[in-house]
């Protein structure tokens, strides 16, 4: 994997940190969803993988194994807005087969 180094002023940095921080993932993971989406590509292999990927399986994880999770945690948050939307699948199948086809591994 290639490492390109990229100068950007303060307020796109800002901005970059806000929304990366809104989505629970790194401002590096960001970048790159951002670029492989301005492509039109697929979620790479590195994307799709749990470095990438919103840190909800870091928190289930860790809630499984009795630790405290690597990110904080809004639980209210998630109580609200959990009460205010619809589920966007019928069943935990549909929403496998939608993650697959989003991430196809080998």
């Amino acid at each position: 994997m290639v490492v390109l180094h990229v100068r950007v002023d303060d307020s796109l940095k800002q901005r970059l940190e806000e929304v990366a921080k809104r989505k629970g993932i790194t401002v590096k993971a960001l970048i790159r969803q951002l670029l492989e989406e301005a492509l039109g590509e697929q979620p790479s292999q590195e994307s799709c993988s749990r470095k990438g990927r919103e840190p909800l399986l870091d928190v289930v994880d860790a809630l499984r194994k009795g630790r405290k999770p690597r990110v904080p945690v809004d639980w209210s948050r998630i109580e609200r807005e959990l009460a205010q939307t619809a589920p966007q699948f019928s069943t935990v199948e549909e929403a496998l087969n939608a993650s697959r086809a989003r991430c196809p591994h080998p």
